[in-house]
């Protein structure tokens, strides 16, 4: 990490910096993680100030299982109406109304479906009718998708899991 105080580059093996009374700028840097900006004021009650940091959200992610690799894209969170409107009149289900308001985090999401290639390197199976490395899985259950993000999830460390249904729509 890189930390400038008042446009001075500094460096402390505990991290501690004592600042003279007055207002500071201050700006860290970090591979992998968004720029942090303050300005701090110093006072005679101030006891300390904490930088935390935030990753950097990239927008996509690769990840490899067993040679074949897949990647991730980032969508970005927003707020929007989501139900059956007026419009649809008796094409709307009866859990598609009322019309409501939902906002999302940001999420990522696979740039394609999963794979038969992929599938095969998590679970050493294939169920898929039409086959094709690069095709979609099919002929799934949701317990078999279950299985499949357990294991994943196993081999990458990471929390893959369905998108919600506001996330879909």
């Amino acid at each position: 990490m890189r930390l400038a105080i008042d446009g001075k580059t500094v460096s402390s093996p505990n991290g501690s910096y004592l600042l003279t009374y007055g207002s500071h700028s201050v700006r860290a840097t970090a591979a992998d993680y968004q720029e942090y900006t303050a300005t701090i004021s110093v006072t005679e009650s101030s006891r300390s100030h904490s930088i935390a940091m935030q990753p950097l959200r990239k927008d996509e992610e690769t990840f490899t299982v067993n040679g074949v690799s897949f990647t991730m894209k980032l969508v970005g969170g927003g707020t929007f109406q989501m139900g059956a409107t007026k419009e649809q009149g008796n094409d709307a289900e009866s859990d598609e109304k009322p019309v409501h308001k939902v906002t999302l985090s940001d999420y990522y999401i696979g740039e394609t479906e999963v794979t038969q290639a992929l599938w095969k390197a998590v679970m050493r199976t294939n169920p898929s009718y039409f086959e094709g490395d690069n095709l979609p899985v099919e002929k799934l259950s949701w317990n078999d998708i279950q299985d499949f993000l357990r294991k994943l999830n196993q081999k990458t460390g990471k929390n893959f899991r369905l998108p919600t249904e506001a996330e879909w729509e």
